[in-house]
């Protein structure tokens, strides 16, 4: 199992128009570019991700989040390793989507249950990447 591997794929949140990208193991931001051909995303994610070299090498993971000048918002969580912590980490930061999610959907602190199954949802799409990817067992 190579905790090295790198992934880079956009998770989909039901019932939203709301969507994340999930970045495992990718080093740089030029790295990070490589995985898409369409020049604006690629402008968008060094719009979100303007620091991504600097920020992210002390930590296991973070979430960006940016809200474009067309007001869209855009999220990426990057998980930078692999550990045994790492099934914490996701929880810690799907927190923090939620959080975004909560402040853009739900203002009134309203529908709290559709927060607990998306909240759960992420985790489970996000384990499933993991370990389809031979990251997690």
């Amino acid at each position: 199992m190579s905790k090295n591997k790198e992934i880079v794929e956009v998770v989909q949140l039901p019932l939203l128009k709301q969507e994340f990208l999930f970045v495992v193991n990718v080093k740089t931001l030029k790295r990070l570019k490589k995985y898409f051909d369409d020049p604006k995303t690629i402008k968008r994610l060094e719009y979100v991700l303007q620091d991504y070299d600097e920020v992210a090498q002390p930590v296991d993971a973070y979430l960006a989040w940016s809200k474009d000048h067309e007001g869209y918002d855009h999220m990426v969580l990057v998980l930078r390793t692999i550990n045994d912590d790492v099934l914490n980490t996701l929880v810690h930061e799907i927190v923090h989507i939620m959080q975004h999610i909560r402040r853009i959907y739900f203002p009134n602190d309203e529908d709290v249950e559709f927060e607990a199954y998306l909240t759960a949802h992420i985790f489970s799409v996000l384990c499933d990447i993991l370990r389809n990817n031979g990251l997690i067992k």
